[in-house]
């Protein structure tokens, strides 16, 4: 019953994947918030951060094959898990545990910045001159696998439904297609969202190459946690939008290739402030 729900919500979180993605190409073409380059260099952009993204797939997919030869074990210990003994109904078990989940996801997003070993691979998703939809598929392998450890381990641990892990990716693949979308967002849109989530705008800035910029805004969905903890950045630098790092800036670190390999071959530092 677990897997074929899981499987259900993975359905319909690759046709949400699909059809959000082709609605923001066009909003984008339409309705662009920066300028863009030509037509070539667009589809050059777009094809290697989707290059990137199916071999970070294939990598996810062994992970969760093994992931789902332990399930019996799995759902043993899922079951002596703080939350499953609370006798929860359904919907305040959904509620909680994608608020714990929000809130690791912050914490864990926030040591990808500042431990050394996390960041060299969370550079590549940063290291993206020119944001649009595609970077939203821009992250390295290593970095994806290590979202699924954390994320399984702690939904086990707390004992939520293995179920609950593919809805979280179900609920906030719309916002976080939008985050790094080249889009235009009325200003009064943008400051409603922004009381309760993590806006478009507010994400953008989290990928200035600025440091004091790049390392605030660690929320995924809610904004509440950068609040709670000081890091909400509401007004980027006066000199406009820019994005990228400038350690990474040349184009050997934009092909495939070449974010496959920047965490082992390129020079590594923080973000220039």
């Amino acid at each position: 019953m677990t897997a074929n729900l899981e499987d259900t919500i993975r359905i319909l979180h690759y046709c949400l994947l699909v059809g959000g993605t082709l609605f923001i190409v066009g909003l984008e073409n339409r309705y662009p918030l920066t300028e863009t380059s030509d037509l070539k260099s667009r589809m050059n952009h777009g094809l290697s951060n989707l290059g990137l993204w199916l071999i970070t797939v294939l990598c996810v997919d062994i992970g969760l094959q093994a992931y789902l030869t332990q399930l019996p074990t799995l759902v043993h210990f899922s079951e002596r898990g703080f939350l499953s003994g609370l006798g929860l109904p359904t919907v305040w078990l959904i509620v909680l545990s994608l608020l714990i989940l929000d809130f690791v996801s912050y914490i864990v997003h926030s040591l990808m910045h500042k431990l050394p070993w996390l960041w060299i691979f969370h550079s590549v998703h940063h290291s993206d001159p020119s944001l649009d939809i595609s970077t939203s598929f821009r992250f390295h392998p290593v970095e994806a696998l290590i979202g699924l450890l954390w994320v399984t381990t702690l939904v086990i641990a707390m004992g939520m439904p293995l179920w609950i892990a593919p809805l979280r990716a179900l609920v906030i693949l719309p916002l976080s297609l939008m985050h790094h979308a080249n889009i235009a967002i009325p200003d009064s849109i943008e400051r409603m969202l922004r009381l309760v989530l993590v806006s478009p705008a507010l994400h953008k800035i989290h990928h200035s190459p600025r440091q004091s910029e790049t390392d605030s805004n660690y929320g995924l969905f809610l904004s509440i946690w950068d609040r709670m903890f000081g890091t909400l950045c509401q007004v980027g630098a006066s000199d406009g939008p820019r994005y990228g790092l400038d350690f990474l800036g040349e184009k050997k670190w934009q092909s495939v290739w070449g974010m496959l390999r920047t965490p082992w071959s390129a020079q590594f530092k923080r973000a220039q402030a």
